[in-house]
């Protein structure tokens, strides 16, 4: 087989392209001719690979072809290895885990000269041990011990260089060309083109359904590549430029950190493993912390509680939420979990998976905690408006309504509030408004100056009350000339605000926003304002609409220190407000 022609760089840059796009295939058995997964691994050039004879024991490629085989999966085919007595690897698209190796056989004498329909050298391989889908590998047990009858093969973590010879070996035919055709067990020669990440890039001949074959270095005769992706200028026809094999010495050292005695399987007993204690499921237990946000919903947080020892078990912990079509799969290290929910009450369903393809489910409630609405009293809530006169073309009046509390807290005992206007044409059904944040305010406009407004209070204890207030507003009789307002520092005050909590990556934060407080006559005279928060400066340019707000601060400690505001107004006069600390 020629060497790769360097000067064709195009090419090799978009392999590497599809080298992240694109995952590995395996090839149907009823239907050979398609490659599921992947529109991938090529025959490069010519097709040179041939075939192995089982009968043959000439040569080291021939011994270490007795361990691979053709493991055949529930709907589909990839090619395996053994890797020990009893254990074989393959890529991890072909098996996942416990439920994906279930029914797996590795046939080891689909041979040239042998029957297709041979039961010799046939054995279960059911047992699922481990796998990554980063890395692309899996590992299963059968059953019988083939590797000693059929041996396994050595692994080299040695780095090979550019340009040094290989061989694969797997289980395929040119089902691209002849879709009739049987795949057998076949060895195909090429060389290392180069390395990209975790992949060795080659060119030996490979298709669909090669998918788990061992990389050979030619010299050793040892594993050094695990063959699971490659790239197709013509899929119809599977010809391609290069295939790639995930770098065995990126698996050993994973194996090595994360699962010992999967590592022992590799380089034998002269591997020291530390006794592994079995995950103890009855330990699991979740702390769930609930926050009411701004609107009187909740924010649920969870946060599972394992040792250390059974955390570094675990691959993944999924959430799902019973009457929601959330659910959520975590892979962070503590595995914790924060949502917003407007129901009052949860059921989280948390399944713990385990890296050896053990899992279980753990049924989970949270209820947010809601205030005694029993001290709501209506009398000391009062309607406030403000009303804004129309102009003699337009006509149409404006009143903005809110609520204002006369005692602290009476209006978190608030769910929603309905407001019904009595009597009007314009507004004949009730306004729901669900936020607390602005005082659950409402705009009416229409051309009336005098309002009967029903207001219904929804209470969290599911009580309403309702309240009819009257609100009144006049028109100017004539108008009056502008005075310009005298403005200092006594003219502005600072306004904190403040909406709830945050909770992120198991942390709560509270948010603060800054905002200067004038009357409407004051505000038009100002340009901008300069907050200073720490260290940290924030220009606000002129936006009347939200009183030169500053951006959100968030903290962990609850509390803001600000060393003060600086106004400018139009006419450029500068206007000093001292800094405060906020809690």
């Amino acid at each position: 087989m020629n060497r790769i022609n360097y000067k064709d760089a195009k090419k090799f840059f978009c392999f590497l392209i599809c080298l992240i796009l694109i995952s590995c295939g395996r090839e149907s058995e009823q239907q050979r001719n398609i490659v599921e997964i992947n529109q991938g691994k090529s025959i490069v050039g010519d097709i040179d690979w041939r075939d192995i004879n089982g009968n043959t024991k000439g040569s080291l490629e021939e011994v270490n072809a007795a361990a691979v085989g053709y493991l055949s999966l529930s709907n589909s085919r990839c090619t395996g290895f053994l890797i020990s007595e009893k254990h074989v690897m393959t890529n991890q698209h072909c098996i996942g885990n416990q439920k994906e190796a279930k029914g797996t056989k590795l046939y080891l004498k689909r041979e040239r000269g042998q029957s297709w329909w041979s039961r010799e050298a046939t054995y279960r391989c059911e047992k699922f041990i481990t796998a990554n889908e980063k890395l692309d590998f899996a590992i299963i047990e059968c059953e019988g011990n083939p590797g000693k009858k059929h041996g396994f093969v050595k692994f080299n973590t040695e780095p090979s260089r550019q340009y040094d010879d290989i061989y694969l070996i797997h289980q395929n035919c040119d089902y691209k060309t002849n879709s009739n055709c049987r795949p057998k067990k076949k060895v195909g020669h090429g060389h290392v083109v180069s390395y990209y990440d975790k992949y060795i890039l080659h060119n030996a001949d490979s298709l669909g359904g090669s998918s788990g074959a061992p990389l050979f270095d030619q010299k050793t005769h040892k594993v050094i590549g695990l063959h699971n992706t490659g790239w197709n200028e013509d899929y119809r026809t599977g010809r391609g430029d290069y295939n790639g094999a995930i770098k065995i010495s990126d698996i050993a050292s994973y194996l090595e950190r994360e699962d010992p005695a999967a590592y022992k399987l590799l380089y034998g007993s002269n591997v020291d493993v530390p006794d592994v204690t079995p995950f103890d499921f009855a330990s699991v237990n979740f702390d769930v912390n609930v926050y009411q946000k701004e609107n009187g919903r909740g924010v649920y947080s969870y946060k599972m509680n394992v040792g250390d020892n059974d955390l570094e078990a675990i691959s993944s912990v999924d959430y799902s939420f019973l009457g929601s079509r959330f659910s959520k799969k975590v892979t962070t290290r503590d595995f914790s979990l924060a949502i917003f929910s407007n129901s009052r009450e949860i059921t989280a369903m948390i399944k713990v998976n385990l890296k050896s393809g053990e899992s279980r489910t753990y049924e989970v409630r949270a209820k947010l905690d809601l205030p005694d609405a029993s001290a709501f009293q209506v009398e000391k809530v009062d309607l406030m408006y403000e009303f804004s006169a129309g102009s003699a073309d337009e006509g149409r009046n404006l009143f903005v309504l809110s609520l204002k509390e006369q005692e602290e807290g009476q209006l978190d005992l608030i769910e929603k509030v309905t407001y019904k206007v009595m009597k009007s044409n314009k507004y004949p059904t009730p306004m729901e408004v669900t936020s607390r944040e602005n005082n659950f305010a409402l705009s009416i406009s229409s051309f009336r100056t005098e309002y009967e407004i029903e207001v219904t209070f929804n209470l969290v204890d599911q009580r309403q009350i309702t309240k009819v207030f009257v609100i009144k507003g006049e028109k100017p009789v004539e108008p009056v000339e502008p005075v310009e307002p005298v403005i200092d520092a006594s003219s502005f005050k600072l306004v904190v605000k403040t909406k709830g909590v945050i909770m992120y990556d198991g942390e709560v934060f509270k948010p603060f926003k800054l905002e200067i407080a004038a009357s409407l006559e004051v505000l038009d005279e100002v340009e901008s304002v300069l907050y200073f928060v720490t260290d940290t400066i924030a220009n606000m340019v002129e936006d009347k609409d939200s009183n030169f707000s500053s951006p959100v601060y968030l903290t962990t400690a609850g509390v803001l220190k600000t060393q003060g505001v600086m106004i400018k107004l139009k006419n450029g006069k500068l206007i000093q407000l001292d800094g405060a600390t906020i809690k």
